[in-house]
């Protein structure tokens, strides 16, 4: 029910970002547990840091998935990626865009 990348070759934020500014969404479903504001103020238990969970999770994000998702808008989404992850966008960075004739 979800489509997780794991973004290794720059900044998720970045990559959000830019995603956005071309219309496409995404979303960050996986928070580590011990992060979460319900488990560290509430829970009857205390949760350990997970250092393992707490350097992946900022790597995570989620595309587009859901059963009207046209191929059209597939392809849109698979075209910025491969244009974007090779740039290694950093925070707040964002890629120029080309110039027409």
């Amino acid at each position: 029910h979800l489509y997780v990348l794991r973004v290794l070759s720059c900044h998720r934020d970045a990559l959000i970002e830019e995603l956005s500014r071309r219309g496409i969404g995404t979303s960050v479903h996986y928070i580590p547990l011990h992060q979460m504001p319900y488990w560290s103020t509430h829970a009857d238990v205390q949760i350990p840091p997970l250092p393992r969970t707490a350097e992946v999770a900022p790597q995570l994000l989620s595309l587009p998935l859901f059963p009207g998702l046209e191929q059209a808008d597939q392809q849109r989404v698979i075209a910025a990626l491969e244009e974007l992850l090779p740039a290694g966008l950093e925070p707040g960075e964002a890629v120029a865009a080309e110039e027409g004739p």
